[in-house]
């Protein structure tokens, strides 16, 4: 099996409650009453590890890493979506689901996840590393 790694660093924490710009590929959330929107359903997603992490101003942030199950009768080489999704919460309101991310990456049916991490910086943001086995 050929190791794949993935080092993904970024402010996948830097949410700020009812702000941000368009051009921002993070959806943002306020803290008011309305009801939260989740990205729809999808068939077969079932969770492959989660990691959470606290941020300034009483916020924590869960990273959910999840992958479609294969079909039945998939061959090792059958390509297998894999997702991150991003949820948070104030205090101990639930946690709300902010943004799914499909990952851009080679993965299939016999994919094994050799290492997910998430490591907070002071500022807020948290930097994702990613390794797996093809």
């Amino acid at each position: 099996m050929a190791l794949a790694a993935l080092a993904i660093a970024g402010a996948i924490v830097a949410i700020i409650a009812g702000g941000g710009s368009e051009e921002s590929p993070v959806t943002v959330i306020t803290q008011g009453p309305g009801p939260a929107l989740s990205p729809p359903p999808i068939r077969g997603l079932s969770v492959v590890e989660a990691k959470e992490t606290s941020a300034p101003g009483g916020y924590r942030y869960r990273l959910v890493l999840s992958a479609v199950k294969p079909p039945r009768g998939a061959t090792a080489a059958t390509p297998v979506s894999y997702y991150f999704t991003l949820s948070t919460r104030r205090g101990n309101q639930p946690f709300v689901t902010v943004h799914r991310q499909k990952l851009p990456y080679a993965f299939t049916a016999t994919s094994v996840i050799a290492d997910f991490s998430l490591d907070p910086n002071p500022d807020g943001t948290s930097g994702v590393d990613l390794s797996w086995y093809v």
